[in-house]
């Protein structure tokens, strides 16, 4: 499904919907912006753990550090696929995977860079 963003953000994928309400940084014309999927997204397992596995494997570094766990940054990611079993914890899942009951990480991960 693709993502929309209409005077707020608003997530969807699959029967998940979440919404951040926020303004959107984006230009959009129309009010109406079409974001790209997220190739990865790291979920509840890194919170208090932060190995740092993925970090070390990535050749972009592309993840940072956002306190309580690492998010992966959708612009520089190139989806190698390399953080994913590196995690000791399999906090990493490609945007379609993430489980359900972790998807709020998908709109997490977006806040944190501002997208």
């Amino acid at each position: 499904n693709p993502y929309f963003i209409l005077g707020f953000l608003t997530v969807q994928t699959h029967s998940f919907a979440a919404v951040a309400r926020r303004r959107s940084p984006l230009p959009c014309p129309d009010g109406l912006c079409i974001l790209s999927p997220m190739p990865h997204v790291i979920a509840s397992p890194c919170i208090g753990v932060k190995d740092q596995a993925c970090t070390e494997v990535c050749p972009v570094e592309c993840i940072y550090d956002g306190g309580e766990q690492f998010f992966i940054h959708p612009d520089e990611c190139i989806d190698c696929g390399a953080c994913v079993p590196a995690c000791p914890v399999s906090a990493i899942f490609p945007e379609e995977d993430v489980p359900e009951g972790e998807q709020e990480f998908i709109v997490k991960n977006r806040v944190h860079f501002g997208l």
